[in-house]
C-alpha cells in the first residue's frame, strides 16, 4: 500500500530547522520559464566525516508554501560543488521564488553512498561552512541561451 502523502507537500516547516541553509530568491516581477535545468555552484569547507549534501530545489507561492520541484544527492567535498538540477520544464508566475535547501544528507539512506563507505559507524559531528559570497545559482530560461546568475 501507497503511504497516505501524494502529491506536492508544504516543505516550509522542513526548512525551518537550525540544519538546513536555505536562500530564496526575490519574489519573480514577471512571467519565468524554467528551461531544462537549474545549477547551484556552492562553495564550502567541510570538517568531518559525512559524506553526503541533500539540495532540494523549490517554488515558492505568495503564501510562503515552498513545493519541491527536484532534489539531489552529492558528495560532500570541501571546494566547489556544482549541482545540477534536470528535466525543469516549470512556470514561475508573478510574487513566486526559488529556494535552494541545503543540508547534510541523511546517509546512508541515500544511494549510492552506502554505510559500508563510513569509516567507523559511530556518531560524529560534521561542520559545513558555506561561503555566501562565492556560490550562485544558475537559472536557465526559456527567453535566453545564457544562464541567470
Amino acid at each position: 500500500m501507497w503511504g497516505a502523502f501524494t502529491g506536492p507537500v508544504d516543505l516550509g516547516p522542513l526548512h525551518d530547522r537550525s540544519d538546513v541553509a536555505c536562500y530564496t530568491t526575490a519574489p519573480m516581477t514577471s512571467y519565468v520559464q524554467l528551461r531544462d535545468r537549474v545549477e547551484a555552484e556552492i562553495a564550502l569547507d567541510v570538517d568531518g566525516p559525512h559524506p553526503g549534501l541533500a539540495a532540494t530545489l523549490a517554488v515558492v507561492d505568495r503564501q510562503g508554501t515552498a513545493t519541491a520541484l527536484a532534489t539531489t544527492v552529492v558528495r560532500l567535498k570541501g571546494g566547489t560543488l556544482r549541482l545540477v538540477f534536470e528535466g525543469l520544464f516549470h512556470s514561475l508566475h508573478p510574487g513566486q521564488s526559488l529556494r535552494l535547501s541545503l543540508q547534510a544528507a541523511p546517509l546512508p539512506d541515500f544511494q549510492p553512498y552506502p554505510a559500508t563507505t563510513l569509516a567507523d559507524p559511530g556518531v560524529r559531528a560534521t561542520t559545513i561552512a558555506i561561503h555566501h559570497d562565492a556560490s550562485r545559482l544558475l537559472v536557465f530560461t526559456a527567453d535566453q541561451e545564457t544562464p541567470h546568475a
